[in-house]
């Protein structure tokens, strides 16, 4: 009888000791840059509060299936953080596990994907807008990749070759950013510039022939002969011409000298993002708080030495 007894009580004893390193297990992407692990505080305005489309997998450390998928998920988001966000739940974390209960997580790993309307209707709630859809695709990175990028809408429009002067000339109370391309159709990277400057600056293109280059140079007088070739009109008729690397983050930091972008690198959200990632802050509307905070102690500050 003493024998069952102690044969239980190791038993009872690794049990939970498997339990609790299960729980205890690290979660999958605390340390990558190019995904975001998600609670309950952050989930809504990281995946609703942009206008890309995100790819969000609900996981448990301990998942063998979970395991296989880590370095295809982790491949597509540094191949493609650029048109979409990668974003993860470790739904074994105490603190996940009644919000993985809420999102119907029945078995691990799921993916699901939360795409945006092109355009958002001021009447609707923002969340009740983004398409919800499970992933179903092959989970290897190039499928994931080719899925997500497939999902970056396009905020770029086309400026015909009829109306060039009208185009530098008219007042549209914003800056524009206008490339020279002979491509017809417009790359994913200018695509998510467009998607970072929305509302702040309107991204074009013009599909270049020779006879349309002398057109062009009567308001960009340094324009080069080569494509492509990249321009922003400011609000008073000021052409500047970009003549560094075709990256989107050299790119973006140009346009930024013209307008504050409103996602990506040089944005608010991102520095956001940044915090919440080192755990400086626990949730954006925290984030908020602290600069609203911090612009309220430098007005005061500047009122002081008016005064003085």
């Amino acid at each position: 009888m003493w024998n069952l007894h102690l044969l239980y009580l190791i038993v009872l004893a690794v049990s939970v000791s498997a339990h609790r390193s299960r729980s205890n297990a690290p979660a999958f992407y605390s340390n990558n840059k190019y995904i975001m692990e998600l609670t309950s505080s952050t989930f809504h305005d990281y995946v609703y509060g942009s206008n890309y489309s995100t790819i969000v997998e609900f996981y448990a450390p301990w998942c063998g299936y979970c395991k296989q998928l880590k370095p295809e998920f982790e491949t597509a988001a540094k191949k493609a953080h650029d048109y979409a966000q990668f974003a993860a739940v470790n739904c074994d974390d105490e603190k996940n596990k009644q919000f993985c209960a809420s999102q119907n997580i029945n078995a691990f790993p799921t993916l699901i994907t939360y795409r945006p309307p092109k355009s958002f209707r001021e009447t609707v709630p923002r969340d009740q807008q983004y398409a919800v859809q499970p992933f179903e695709n092959e989970r290897k990175a190039n499928s994931i990749i080719n899925i997500m990028r497939g999902t970056l809408k396009s905020h770029v429009r086309k400026v015909p070759s009829t109306k060039i002067e009208s185009y530098f000339t008219r007042k549209t109370g914003k800056p524009r950013a206008l490339l020279l391309t002979d491509k017809a159709q417009v790359s994913a990277l200018y695509k998510s510039l467009a998607v970072d400057f929305l509302s702040v600056m309107d991204l074009n293109y013009i599909l270049v022939k020779d006879d349309l280059v002398d057109q062009i140079r009567k308001y960009a007088p340094d324009l080069a002969d080569d494509v492509p070739q990249l321009l922003v009109i400011q609000e008073d008729g000021t052409v500047t011409h970009y003549s560094g690397k075709f990256s989107k983050r050299a790119i973006s930091e140009f346009l930024s000298e013209f307008a504050v972008p409103v996602e990506g690198d040089f944005s608010d959200r991102k520095r956001a993002i940044d915090g919440i990632k080192n755990g400086k802050f626990k949730s954006f509307l925290q984030y908020k708080k602290k600069m609203a905070k911090k612009e309220e102690k430098q007005s005061r500050d500047k009122l002081g030495k008016d005064e003085l």
